[in-house]
């Protein structure tokens, strides 16, 4: 406890997105998947898979184009949420989603959304 009260916050050191973070673990902690799968989910919550668009910003050469449909830049939202290979994946999955209604800021957005979606369905 003394730890914390040092830091200057609650739980984790009060950072500004603790909030926001904490809903996502929240989200993705209690799923009955594998491990891999929470990470990686946890992962796009935070913007750090290695997309083509990350890549290139970060001085990688290679093709931005999206691998699925080669229309556009393969950025997380794009090939998560907004590519029409993707869009019919969620479709076909067991909760049906439709995810070209809105265009996404981010992918913690789009899952943060999903998510309090499906627990109202429950």
């Amino acid at each position: 406890m003394k730890l914390n009260s040092n830091l200057g916050g609650k739980g984790m050191g009060g950072s500004n997105h603790g909030d926001s973070n904490d809903l996502c673990w929240k989200s993705v902690w209690p799923l009955k998947v594998p491990p891999r799968i929470k990470i990686c989910l946890w992962k796009a919550c935070h913007n750090i898979l290695p997309t083509k668009d990350r890549l290139r910003r970060r001085g990688i050469m290679v093709e931005s184009s999206c691998k699925f449909c080669k229309e556009d830049r393969e950025t997380l939202v794009h090939i998560s949420v907004s590519c029409s290979y993707t869009n019919k994946f969620w479709f076909a999955s067991p909760w049906c989603l439709s995810t070209g209604v809105r265009e996404w800021s981010s992918f913690k957005e789009w899952w943060m959304s999903i998510t309090a979606t499906l627990k109202i369905q429950d």
